[in-house]
């Protein structure tokens, strides 16, 4: 891949990044008078990694209820809560007066058309990241939910990692000084199937937008430049898709970030340095067994962005 740069100007559109990246106290739960009198009921659409994950972590909440798990190819490889009933049909699931909230899981193209669904059958909605393919659907999907006075919330589970929200407050405090310059790490862990990376979006969409958000964030600092490369190894595995990429930027306070994602790794690994004026603060990757997942690495961030 050849190098791409791109700059950011002071007028740019930043709506629909900053809305999409939000995890702030608006959720996609209905009002502290709906939660009391019974548990939130949700639907889950999409069975490959990520809805597994969230019905694991919906279902230990007595706050929540899980009532439909949907797919469209059938549910699989996952034992359903009790309180769930699996389909192959989303409207089904929508039909219910008892889910309250929609989270979508599926490939990142089918995101936007069944965010539009659920938003039209009343639901809040939690997504998972990237919103959708398409960067110019973004401000509609949240012109929907406002205009029907629902929540449209993005997963961006990192900003809620224990780690990630220790090293934000100790920049933010100005004891470190400024911020000079950023390395970050991630490797991901499994390798995913075929049928995953053909419908990922890419490494891009994937894997960086995720360090990519919670930097800036953690940083409260905003790029005005990025040069990306990525490369892969031609492998069968990949899928024609790239297995590695390093993204470079020029912030906007002055200081510089390396950021490096690779599919390739024995287990999860994700390493943060920010060097400042008066020293390194570090994140560095937990000392123990191999073979642990990025739901393992990043177990609490699930739980606490819920």
């Amino acid at each position: 891949m050849a190098p791409t740069e791109v700059a950011f100007g002071a007028h740019s559109n930043k709506r629909a990044l900053s809305e999409a990246s939000d995890t702030s106290d608006d959720t996609a739960i209905p009002s502290k008078e709906m939660r009391s009198s019974r548990p939130v009921g949700f639907a889950i659409i999409g069975m490959g990694r990520a809805g597994k994950i969230h019905t694991g972590v919906l279902s230990q909440r007595e706050d929540a209820e899980v009532r439909w798990l949907v797919d469209v190819a059938g549910v699989k490889g996952i034992d359903p809560p009790a309180s769930a009933r699996c389909t192959t049909d989303l409207a089904e699931a929508l039909a219910d007066p008892l889910v309250d909230a929609v989270v979508v899981a599926t490939p990142t193209p089918y995101h936007a058309e069944n965010i539009f669904s659920a938003l039209a059958a009343g639901k809040h909605v939690f997504a998972e990241k990237p919103l959708c393919s398409d960067s110019a659907v973004v401000p509609k999907l949240f012109e929907a939910a406002d205009k029907a006075g629902l929540t449209l919330d993005t997963a961006f589970n990192r900003r809620f990692d224990p780690r990630i929200l220790e090293a934000k407050a100790k920049i933010a405090s100005g004891e470190m000084g400024r911020v000079l310059a950023v390395t970050l790490v991630s490797r991901d862990f499994p390798y995913p199937t075929v049928e995953f990376l053909k419908m990922s979006g890419n490494i891009f969409k994937d894997c960086v937008v995720h360090d990519l958000d919670y930097l800036t964030w953690l940083l409260n600092d905003e790029p005005r430049m990025l040069r990306a490369t990525a490369t892969t190894s031609h492998d069968d595995r990949a899928a024609g898709m790239w297995e590695l990429s390093e993204v470079h930027l020029s912030m906007q306070s002055g200081a510089t970030a390396t950021l490096i994602n690779c599919r390739v790794s024995d287990s999860y690994d994700h390493r943060l340095d920010i060097f400042c004026e008066k020293g390194i603060v570090r994140i560095a990757n937990p000392d123990g067994p191999t073979g642990l997942s990025f739901a393992q690495h990043f177990e609490k961030s699930y739980h606490a962005q819920m």
